[in-house]
């Protein structure tokens, strides 16, 4: 299905050292890598030692870049949808609230 270094494994337990569920468990980045050796192999992808041609190594790149980009507009609708959802309620007891008085 796929392939990773070790190096790139590595990159992406950093990435996931800065988690705050991570953190709370005080999971550091070496304890992280072997997790995410273990779940890359689980999914079918090939972890290898040696480093990737430059080629490949760019094409990661690029589709980690995207897959962030894609997580970070995703948890930013869902701030803003959960913010909405706060204003919407608040707005509604108000409503309810101006109804119980008058």
């Amino acid at each position: 299905m796929g392939r990773i270094t070790l190096k790139q494994a590595y990159e992406i337990a950093k990435y996931h050292a800065t988690s705050e569920w991570n953190i709370a468990r005080d999971l550091s980045e070496r304890d992280i890598i072997p997790m995410i050796i273990d779940e890359a192999r689980k999914l079918g992808v090939e972890v290898v030692k040696n480093d990737m041609a430059a080629a490949d190594y760019a094409a990661f790149r690029e589709h980690a870049k995207l897959l962030k980009e894609t997580y970070e507009r995703r948890k930013a609708q869902e701030e803003k949808d959960r913010l909405e959802e706060m204003r919407r309620k608040a707005a509604e007891a108000r409503k309810a609230a101006a109804a119980a008085l008058g």
